[in-house]
């Protein structure tokens, strides 16, 4: 009797086993004729009947990449890049290291900013009709200085070098003017000023043995 039950159990597993595989089969072989179909569709080039393909098979395969992926790719090449974006993270729920799915969010993401800064510019021109072109760029420059900040549009250093470079030289010193009196002077002699009022310069002493020579005291140069 027990063989009997084990055996019954035996061949349920083995059902359920045979059904499990039976339905991972029919749900592969759904998702690729929905996926086939959304891309016949798109090539017709009947985008949202290729969008609606692909968010029927999202819906029926949650747990899969692929339509998800399939459909950040329509929508990155019909240049919708949020709608891009959001399926393309939607892919990376499901598989987070899909190389397609990143590019497809960082391109995106790179072209959103430029159609941006392109919207920007076009804001700040119509404002400001009739400014000059160096107008406009210092406005559009303040503007975007205060959503990022000084030192994300110009670094610390580079504002110290700019500034270094723009400092003015010092003013060169006067040269002194030599009269033709000194050029003549030998060079490194320091011209003598008389002092005013001082008196006469002494008589010098050879004057002394010339009077002893005429019959005066011979010692008086000693004194």
């Amino acid at each position: 009797m027990r063989l009997i039950a084990y055996a019954i159990a035996v061949a349920a597993l083995a059902a359920c086993a045979s059904n499990s595989k039976d339905q991972a089969a029919a749900s592969a072989s759904d998702l690729a004729a929905s996926l086939e179909q959304a891309q016949a569709a798109r090539q017709a080039g009947d985008l949202p009947r290729a969008t609606t393909l692909l968010r029927d098979a999202a819906k029926s395969h949650p747990t899969d990449k692929q339509p998800w992926l399939r459909l950040a790719q329509l929508q990155f090449d019909n240049r919708d890049y949020n709608q891009a974006v959001s399926a393309a993270q939607e892919a990376l729920q499901r598989d987070a290291a899909d190389q397609t799915a990143l590019s497809i969010v960082a391109v995106s993401g790179l072209r959103l900013a430029s159609q941006s800064l392109q919207q920007l510019r076009r804001a700040n021109a119509s404002v400001q009709a009739g400014v000059s072109t160096r107008a406009e760029a210092e406005a559009l420059t303040h503007t975007i200085r205060e959503a990022l900040g000084e030192n994300v549009l110009v670094p610390a250093s580079a504002t110290a070098a700019s500034a270094t470079a723009s400092a003015p030289a010092p003013a060169p010193r006067p040269r002194r003017r030599v009269t033709a009196a000194a050029d003549a002077s030998p060079a490194g002699a320091t011209p003598a000023v008389a002092a005013p009022g001082s008196a006469p310069a002494a008589r010098p002493a050879a004057d002394k043995p010339a009077a002893a020579a005429r019959g005066g005291n011979p010692f008086t140069i000693l004194q």
